[in-house]
This record gives structure tokens, sequence and C-alpha cells, in this order.
């Protein structure tokens, strides 16, 4: 069973359908019908069979919560993150990380030059890809493409959900 650390714009782009049809702008408006297909498709997936890595302090669940509905509807984000926050201490399906930090940074994300200029909001799940290990997740955020060689060096994968609709 593969573990994902989920960067936030998954849940976002997934909840894009709901969004649409009650008439309101998308909030990745660079996504396109097959990405959110592909977010929906992807999350469903790791419901049934997949584990998604978190960290104990509650980071990446405050994360979804600037972004999504708790209660879980009207999409299939709000779904997702309602499924989390439900199952955040079970352990089965939900794995929770110690992620130590040292001031600005995590103490399992890489010291490597090639990653110094990472987007602080990525660096958490390249943090939660090491400690866990799991394979980070991404819809439309371009830095993970940008930094691909320095990742692979470190033993990070992702994932990439919408290759053709990375925001730049």
């Amino acid at each position: 069973m593969d573990s994902f650390a989920i960067d936030e714009n998954v849940l976002i782009v997934a909840n894009d359908a709901s969004r649409s049809s009650r008439n309101q702008p998308p909030l990745a408006p660079q996504a396109n019908e097959e990405c959110v297909a592909s977010c929906i498709a992807f999350l469903n997936k790791v419901r049934k069979r997949g584990i998604v890595v978190i960290d104990q302090q509650g980071e990446v669940i405050s994360r979804y919560g600037r972004h999504l509905e708790r209660r879980g509807q009207p999409g299939v984000g709000d779904a997702f993150y309602k499924y989390l926050v439900e199952r955040q201490y079970q352990g089965k399906r939900v794995k929770s990380v110690d992620l130590e930090s040292n001031g600005p940074d995590y103490l399992s994300f890489p010291n490597d030059p090639d990653l110094a200029d990472l987007d602080r909001n990525d660096r958490i799940y390249v943090a939660l890809a090491i400690a866990a290990p799991a394979i980070i997740a991404n819809a439309v955020d371009s830095d993970y493409r940008q930094k691909t060689a320095p990742l692979s060096r470190n033993q990070v994968s992702v994932l990439e959900l919408c290759s053709d609709c990375l925001k730049e």
C-alpha cells in the first residue's frame, strides 16, 4: 500500500468541480477538467487503498482547513479533509509523523543547496516524504518539477497528477 504526502493543492483542485457547479470561480484556474478529474480519482483511490501521511504537530491538517470545509461538503476535497480529520488518530489509513523543526525548517528536510530556495510552503511535504517515507502528490505546483533532480537525489518521489497544468 503506497503512502502519500498530499499537497493541499490536490484537494483544492478536486474541490473546483463543486465550485463550478455553484457558479463560483475556481481556486486553481490553471487546472483543466482532466486535472480536476485526476485529482478526484486520486483522492478516491487513496481513501480505498492508500495511506495519507500527515504531521503530528497538525500543520498539514491546519493548511487543509484554510481552504476546505470540515463538514465534508460540498466538494470531494472537503470530503477528503473530513475523512482525514476523523481518522487522524486511528493509524490505519492515516500515518502521523513527528516533524521536528530546527527553527524555520524541519530536521528531516534535506541539507541540499539545490533545495535551499524551495518554496517554504512545500518544505513540509518534502520533510514528510523523507520521514515517512512517502510519495508527494501534486496537482498544479511547478516547484516540484523545477527541483526534480535534487528531490530525486534525496530519495523524494513526486506524483504529478496534472503535469500539463503546472502553475509557473
